[in-house]
């Protein structure tokens, strides 16, 4: 049994968890409410019905509670009809949304009535449409429009069936690994374009990665994003940064110290996908955010190896260097980063040609190899798990998703 397998079976029989994989936690807790069963006993039937219940009548704050919706479990905002939540943040929410008189459904992303009137989160929807107006390209996923309702303001953006990368490892990991060169690779291009633009990232994750049905990854979340800063900026940088900005497990030692940033921070945070997309395990973790932010600044980047043995050493050097501690030290371009990536193995039970992902029940790959825009054939799909083992991404992709809250 090579390491690869040694891998995926500890992520099949160590921690998955048995039913009802793809539902929110709080509709687990809401079918055990509704039947009284014990998470081993319960049924998946339960599970489906109360997601598909929540779905339609409840939206979720961040601290887990229900609010109804309406008595008629469905509400407006504008013209569009809000179908079901998909994700909740500290200051927003999305939600999928159809248009009635088109059929055509959206994601809207709002704020939370508590932030409506809030001049500085306004600002941020602003800036962040300000962005995506910039974004024309199939790896980049940005808001389309900023509106108005009596509801407060929001985002109408494209509503995309797919999963973040994030949920997919927490969910399946083990079946995410047969794709992951590919992923990886997307990743990196997604990126490239959006440097290419001239614009920083700034929260570089893998919550912040879309995968759809097709296989196909794409970027979001551009709250945080800014131009590289000219030589005025660069001055006053510090004092315009009051607050550390940023997601502690993948951020850069420059945004924590508030210098001045460019184009290597969001290599760092890359590496750190890597790392977590690689190992299933983030590169550093701490009792609270303050020690968390020591380690990114001055403890060693840990060797992706020793937590998955099939990582490559060309691969694991890769991602350490990207992670280095001085942005001097990194690659100076995504660009490098994917030029690389192209011709390095990154798995020691990767096949031998780097962009041919196959699946268990596809060995050879078709003629036409990849599909445009790294979707693949459609024979070249995981192999459907069986009860009691980790789902398929193809059970658990297509939940529509979009920008991150």
């Amino acid at each position: 049994m090579n390491a690869a397998r040694r891998t995926i079976e500890v992520a099949k029989t160590g921690g998955a968890p048995a039913l009802g994989l793809r539902l929110r936690s709080v509709t687990i807790s809401f079918a055990y409410a509704l039947h009284g069963a014990a998470p081993a006993r319960a049924r998946l039937a339960d599970f489906r019905a109360a997601d598909k219940l929540v779905r339609q009548r409840f939206r979720v704050s961040r601290a887990g509670e229900c609010r109804e919706l309406s008595s008629g479990g469905s509400s407006f905002v504008g013209p569009y009809r809000l179908l079901y939540l998909i994700r909740s943040g500290r200051y927003t929410q999305v939600w999928g949304a159809i248009d009635d008189s088109s059929n055509r459904r959206y994601a809207l992303k709002l704020l939370l009535p508590e932030y409506t009137a809030d001049a500085e989160q306004r600002r941020a929807m602003e800036h962040e449409v300000a962005i995506g107006s910039k974004l024309d390209h199939p790896r980049l996923l940005g808001p389309h429009t900023l509106l108005d309702a009596k509801q407060g303001r929001y985002l109408l953006m494209e509503l995309v069936d797919g999963r973040s990368l994030r949920e997919l490892m927490t969910e399946c990991w083990a079946d995410l690994v047969v794709w992951l060169p590919d992923v990886i690779r997307q990743a990196t291009e997604a990126l490239v374009h959006l440097h290419r633009l001239g614009l920083m990232h700034l929260d570089v994750k893998p919550d912040n990665y879309l995968l759809d049905d097709r296989m196909n990854v794409r970027l979001i979340d551009f709250g945080l994003a800014r131009r590289l800063p000219g030589t005025w900026e660069r001055w006053f940088w510090k004092q315009r940064q009051k607050t550390i900005q940023g997601t502690r497990t993948y951020i850069a030692p420059e945004q924590i110290r508030r210098n001045p940033l460019d184009l290597r921070a969001d290599i760092y945070g890359l590496g750190c996908t890597f790392y977590h997309l690689a190992t299933n395990t983030a590169p550093f973790s701490g009792g609270s955010s303050k020690e968390l932010l020591q380690k990114h600044l001055y403890e060693p980047s840990p060797n992706p190896a020793k937590s998955n043995p099939d990582i490559t050493p060309a691969f694991a050097k890769l991602i350490r260097s990207m992670m280095a501690k001085r942005a001097d030290d990194r690659p100076s371009t995504v660009s490098a980063v994917l030029a690389e990536l192209k011709v390095i193995k990154l798995f020691e039970s990767q096949a031998d040609e780097p962009q041919a992902v196959r699946s268990p029940k596809d060995p050879k790959p078709n003629a036409e190899g990849v599909g445009p825009e790294g979707a693949h054939p459609e024979g070249a799909r995981p192999e459907r798990a069986d009860s009691g083992r980790a789902v398929s991404l193809r059970e658990v992709a297509p939940r529509p998703s979009a920008q991150t809250a």
